[in-house]
């Protein structure tokens, strides 16, 4: 088995979703995750999301995170009532910004840290990346923190700007814009809101949590509203994991809470207990069958596309360019089966290709002869994708043989 294939076919910028104190659940998750192998090149998250990625990306253990989430005081949450008041909101945030940032200071200063002595820590501070999603209410857009896009600004503000839950904490004013909970963006994938989301190097792994799709009986005000959201989070999600799930680029995990609910707020230690062990097996399930079944499914797309790109190869080093022709075409219309599946910056490199090698070919009106003008620079492009396909191949194969052996 090829270790460096094993080990490509691992690594993912993470994207946590929101949905308040069910992201226990992402304990269970991570603990998986490091079992199985996988390497988190990058951290994103929206509302609780937020929390989550940010700590991990400071430094947190999974022990150390499972810690830090059983001490901390949800009683500030015990006395929630949404209602229109005055700002649109029971509390300013305060109390909560002042947990994040002290959690994140802790651990990032280690033993220089003061309480309110240390600088703030800002994106541009940390080496792993960290994104946090927000929502603009002016002009309905995504905003993303992060140290491309903002990299003075404090990471634990914002984290407490995507946990804003519309009725729960202020909108937050930040240059002309007015921000919310980063779930208000759920509707979308949320690698789709900034490009930096979705690099072209490593695949993005976008958990989201789900609580139950059946109401016996709504009983009061509070159950009305988790029943709304529940309808408009889960319709969302499934219609993006049947749109995006089956492409290699993407991976999508649903853990569903059942009974804990979005708007919810305290919960007993057997069910946190629950929700981790809920997480831990829905990761394990989909990285050790879920995926394997994908993979195998994704693997026979790429071994085409390999094997029509190698005998167009070889008509171009032979000098047969109508041929080439032929081979580029008749992989072109495979492609147009296969874009479903395979990672779009592989396609885009197949459509540069194909359109650099067109765009190559001369003829001669003496001779008849169709040839290529510059030769060298072709077969350059068609050996850096033979690359590129040969070592998807290779991982994807590494990956299924590593989960069945």
């Amino acid at each position: 088995m090829d270790n460096t294939a094993l080990q490509n076919s691992k690594k993912y910028l993470c994207i946590f979703g929101g949905g308040a104190i069910r992201g226990f659940a992402y304990l269970g998750a991570m603990m998986a995750m490091q079992e199985v192998g996988i390497e988190i090149k990058g951290f994103a998250g929206s509302s609780v999301g937020a929390v989550f990625a940010s700590f991990a990306a400071v430094g947190y253990t999974i022990d150390e995170l499972h810690k830090v989430f059983d001490d901390v005081n949800f009683d500030l949450f015990r006395d929630v009532q949404f209602n229109i008041a005055k700002n649109f909101a029971i509390s300013k945030g305060e109390f909560f910004l002042d947990w994040i940032r002290e959690c994140i200071e802790k651990k990032f200063y280690g033993s220089d840290y003061e309480k309110d002595k240390n600088n703030p820590v800002t994106f541009k501070d940390l080496k792993e990346d960290i994104m946090v999603i927000t929502s603009n209410m002016n002009g309905c857009t995504p905003f993303v923190f992060s140290k491309y896009s903002t990299p003075d600004f404090e990471i634990a503000q914002a984290v407490r700007i995507s946990t804003a839950l519309p009725g729960l904490f202020e909108p937050f004013e930040y240059d002309g814009k007015l921000l919310i909970d980063g779930d208000m963006m759920k509707s979308w994938p949320m690698w789709r809101v900034d490009s930096p989301l979705c690099p072209d190097e490593y695949r993005i792994l976008e958990f989201r949590l789900e609580g139950s799709k059946n109401w016996d009986k709504v009983k009061n005000s509070i159950e009305y509203l988790n029943a709304v959201f529940a309808i408009l989070s889960n319709f969302a999600t499934d219609y993006i994991e049947s749109t995006y799930q089956p492409k290699d680029k993407f991976d999508y995990i649903k853990i569903d809470t059942d009974k804990v609910l979005p708007v919810q707020f305290t919960l007993p230690y057997e069910e946190r207990i629950k929700l981790i062990e809920i997480g831990y097996n829905t990761t394990i399930d989909y990285f050790k069958n879920t995926l394997v079944e994908k993979r195998k499914k994704l693997l026979p797309h790429y071994e085409v596309l390999l094997d029509k790109l190698i005998r167009a190869k070889n008509n171009i080093t032979l000098n047969h360019i109508d041929k080439a022709k032929s081979r580029i075409c008749e992989m072109f219309v495979y492609l147009c089966e296969a874009k479903r599946y395979i990672d779009i910056a592989i396609y885009d490199d197949i459509v540069k290709f194909k359109d650099y090698f067109f765009n190559n070919i001369k003829t001669s009106p003496v001779l008849k002869r169709t040839s290529l003008k510059d030769k060298r620079q072709v077969e350059y492009y068609a050996n850096q994708l033979n690359i590129r396909l040969l070592d998807r191949c290779m991982e994807l194969k590494a990956y299924i043989e590593s989960m069945e052996s």
